[in-house]
């Protein structure tokens, strides 16, 4: 849930911001001129092929850094606020029956902190929705919770800690504990405490258990045969690139992170009948 909201958010602000970015006069023409400059001339330093082509030289591009981490800086801010307009309009009603419904368990004192924020979320859920802040005296962990980049939205202009934004990192960070199985649910299936998923022979036959997944016992031959394969799958992946055999398949740019995409595939006619 809170991983979907998240995305949503950070697709809608990336769509507004671009759409700042792109109407700026002039910047449009600065960058196609570093780029072209470093396509013509990719053996010379940055000095000598990019500096020359942009109006101001040094000067511009500094000034050109710091807009675009101002721009950073407001992209993060207004995705916490689509991010808190989703869940405070409509995701948080969910959070009483979600936080009755299912028990947390974790054997991991450094999680020790984002046990407690469950807890205080459970102790809050009949409160009132209007009550902005958590009680005074009310012990609230924020290390190991709250990101730095929500603190200041979380603590707010007076130092209390607000109920919102909180319950976000909260849920944020449990879904990170979940996923790495420091915290786990309490009869579930696929988050269920990962002591369960070891047969109960497990330490006296290591050997019969390894050999049955066809891994080394060594788990530096087992890091070493992962990298091998990793990079071996990376060159393949970089070579088709450049011949451009990879069906639409590349590298991707946000405004928030680097990663890579896919062009729709569309799905193959159905046979009429099965072949004989």
């Amino acid at each position: 849930m809170i991983h979907r909201i998240n995305a949503r958010a950070e697709r809608r602000v990336e769509k507004e911001l671009i759409g700042d970015l792109t109407s700026v006069p002039g910047k449009k023409g600065i960058y196609l001129r570093m780029v072209t400059a470093a396509l013509d001339k990719p053996d010379e330093t940055v000095r000598k092929a990019v500096w020359p082509v942009v109006p101001g030289g040094e000067a511009t591009l500094r000034a050109l850094v710091k807009e675009l981490m101002a721009t950073e800086k407001a992209w993060r801010e207004r995705v916490r606020v689509s991010l808190r307009g989703s869940y405070t309009h409509y995701y948080r009603r969910m959070l009483t029956s979600l936080l009755g419904a299912l028990r947390f368990k974790c054997n991991n004192t450094a999680y020790r902190p984002v046990m407690d924020a469950i807890e205080l979320l459970a102790r809050y859920t009949d409160v009132a929705v209007d009550q902005k802040h958590f009680a005074k005296g009310e012990t609230v962990s924020i290390e190991g919770v709250v990101p730095k980049a929500w603190l200041e939205a979380v603590t707010g202009p007076t130092g209390r800690i607000e109920r919102i934004p909180y319950e976000l990192c909260v849920l944020i960070a449990l879904r990170e504990a979940l996923r790495r199985r420091e915290i786990w649910v309490e009869g579930a299936g696929r988050w269920r405490d990962l002591d369960e998923d070891l047969p109960g022979d497990y330490d006296d036959n290591r050997d019969v258990h390894y050999a049955a997944i066809g891994k080394p016992l060594d788990a530096k031959a087992f890091v070493a045969d992962l990298r091998r394969r990793q990079r071996e799958a990376l060159d393949r992946l970089h070579a088709a690139m450049v011949r451009g055999t990879t069906a639409g398949c590349g590298s991707s740019r946000t405004m928030g992170s680097r990663g890579s995409a896919c062009r729709s595939w569309r799905s193959c006619p159905s046979r009429r009948t099965w072949p004989r």
